[in-house]
């Protein structure tokens, strides 16, 4: 490869991907793809003009040019420099067709290439803009969990943005986004919470989100051994917590034994989003007598205690709370 690309072997080849003949296509295209593989010829590819053939072999009606370009273009996208030069040359709306293509090594290409471009700031409102949400929440139903993976990083990417929050919700990826907190998966499921977490922000998501069932997992995944799994599991009902409905339901779900267990962990980050969840499911009379009937209190005061400045805010706000309620101020001061 390195001999090849020394040799100037590049532009021919990449000439040679504009062919009327489909076995040099092809031929010219696997070489391509192969050098492609080392980072080191990202940028001189691009430079060398190998992007418009490429996206316009996408189109082929042969499936192993297909194959070979996404390929290709799957490992240029991984150089930041391409990966607004490949959307520019109108990659996108082939590479959303490709991932509902029946052959896997072609969806598998095409869905980790739109990973990799979604990663650019300036994709996200071009990726929506141009379609790209239903074929990627269809993704996330895929029975491959590498295509699913592919699908719940690129939608984590757009859901960054404040317009896809509500765009999301709007193609209907609730459904799916709380169907993939099932996964076996834990990569899957972070990529899943962080979503939920950005979306949840949107008052009219916080209710959408609970109705179409998410507490019940999300609840199963303050559990979790996973790294950043019971964090970001926390951090999203801490948000669904602020919906004065969702409070109730959330205690309902049976949440407060691990939330509180969560509250002893030894990464701060883990006990903010525990106790912040908390602090807004404390403002519920209810869950006020409940969460001391949990046993809560000594957990509280031992947030109290900590150093952690804002674990500290939210403890005190909590005992705030739970001290309107007659019994519990007799049981706060024997604490």
């Amino acid at each position: 490869k390195v001999k090849m690309v020394q040799e100037g072997a590049l532009p021919a080849l990449i000439a040679l991907l504009r062919s009327p003949l489909e076995t040099i296509q092809e031929q010219a295209a696997v070489a391509v793809r192969n050098i492609s593989v080392n980072s080191d010829y990202d940028v001189k590819m691009v430079q060398e003009g190998a992007l418009a053939p490429l996206v316009a072999m996408l189109s082929a009606s042969n499936e192993v040019i297909q194959e070979h370009a996404a390929g290709a273009l799957r490992n240029l996208s991984v150089n930041n420099e391409n990966k607004a030069k490949i959307v520019a040359k109108g990659a996108l709306p082939r590479l959303f067709a490709l991932v509902r293509s029946g052959n896997e090594a072609i969806q598998e290409h095409a869905a980790v290439a739109l990973r990799n471009l979604s990663v650019n700031p300036d994709n996200e409102s071009k990726m929506v803009e141009e379609g790209g949400l239903p074929p990627l929440l269809a993704m996330l139903r895929s029975d491959d969990e590498l295509i699913q993976l592919q699908a719940a990083v690129a939608i984590r990417n757009l859901s960054f943005s404040p317009e896809n929050e509500v765009r999301i919700a709007a193609e209907n990826g609730i459904v799916p986004l709380v169907a993939a907190l099932r996964s076996t998966d834990p990569k899957i499921h972070e990529h899943v919470l962080v979503t939920l977490r950005n979306i949840s922000s949107n008052q009219d998501n916080k209710v959408r989100i609970v109705q179409e069932g998410a507490l019940a997992p999300l609840v199963f995944l303050l559990r979790s051994t996973a790294d950043l799994i019971p964090q970001l599991a926390a951090g999203v009902l801490r948000n669904l917590a602020s919906n004065l409905v969702n409070q109730v339901k959330i205690v309902q779900e049976d949440a407060l034994p691990p939330l509180l267990g969560l509250c002893r962990a030894q990464n701060v980050a883990i006990v903010e989003q525990a106790v912040g969840c908390l602090r807004n499911l404390s403002v519920n009379a209810e869950n006020e007598v409940k969460i001391v009937a949990a046993n809560g209190l000594p957990v509280i005061m031992q947030c109290l205690k900590m150093e952690d400045r804002a674990v500290q805010e939210h403890a005190a706000v909590i005992a705030r709370n739970l001290s309107v309620n007659g019994e519990n101020k007799v049981k706060m001061v024997h604490e």
